[in-house]
């Protein structure tokens, strides 16, 4: 359901398709409810390997972001959220599709935009894309109220599935709505054609015919290999080999290495200063 709170929408898990018909891409909501982290192994398991998820998110959200938990003195097995920041939604992508349609999962937040697979995905089984502001880990966790369950803890803390009540969570930026349309896909679209155009206003008003005329590869010429360069690879290949074959213990070549191109340095200046005199 959707609950208006002074000017804020919020979104109230369990989520219907018909909640969601009125938001479009750029809205802001936040959420109440359930909200369960779920990253790259825990889609990966229900996607590829057939593992189903030990709770039920159906008509929830789900945060893709490894969060820091500790443990609450004095319990069995109760967490606290210390900071749960969002992580690159991308990783997911290839995912997104068969995981929504395996788990009837309404709202996903995360960092940054997604593609096709979940357009797709939101379009036909009636779902968002949210972000949520990058850099905001602690805060986030302020707007946990508790940790009700947690699974796969197997997997670590940042992949463990974190199953938590929360209230008012957000701000959520809307970047792909359950008809599809993706913002951060349509914004590309619309910087891709004004591109070009400022490139060559800018190529216009410097006089410049041709843009590869600024090209510092212009004038570029190969350098050229000098005595010293021919020194320098062969002593560093024989010092190389003799470390390898020669000596034992399987030492760290890196400091004779060093030692090496600057003696081989220190010899053609002497060299150079010596004929100079002569």
């Amino acid at each position: 359901m959707i609950e208006i709170r002074g000017d804020k929408k919020v979104l109230i898990t369990p989520v219907s398709a018909e909640d969601l018909k009125d938001i479009h891409i750029g809205d802001i909501v936040w959420l109440d409810g359930d909200l369960m982290t779920c990253r790259d192994v825990a889609h990966r398991r229900l996607v590829e390997y057939g593992r189903e998820l030990p709770y039920n998110i159906k008509d929830k959200a789900i945060f893709h972001a490894g969060p820091i938990v500790r443990k609450i003195e004095g319990t069995e097995d109760d967490y606290e959220m210390v900071s749960v920041g969002p992580t690159t939604s991308m990783r997911m992508e290839k995912f997104e599709y068969e995981f929504t349609k395996l788990t009837g999962v309404r709202v996903i937040v995360g960092k940054g935009g997604m593609g096709p697979n979940t357009e797709r995905a939101c379009k036909e089984f009636g779902a968002i894309h949210c972000v949520f502001p990058a850099g905001c880990a602690v805060v986030a966790a302020t707007e946990v109220e508790r940790i009700a369950e947690h699974h796969w803890d197997e997997l670590g803390m940042p992949e463990t599935l974190w199953c938590n009540k929360v209230k008012e969570f957000g701000p959520l930026i809307v970047s792909i709505d359950a008809e599809g349309r993706n913002l951060f896909g349509e914004h590309k679209v619309v910087f891709n054609e004004h591109k070009e155009a400022a490139k060559q206003e800018m190529l216009d008003r410097a006089e410049v015919k041709n843009k590869w005329q600024l090209t510092p590869l212009k004038d570029f010429k190969s350098p050229r290999l000098t005595e010293r360069m021919w020194r320098t690879a062969v002593v560093v290949l024989l010092t190389s080999l003799i470390y390898e074959y020669l000596i034992p213990g399987g030492r760290n070549p890196c400091f004779a290495l060093i030692g090496a191109v600057y003696g081989v340095g220190s010899r053609l200046k002497r060299d150079s200063t010596m004929e100079s005199i002569a």
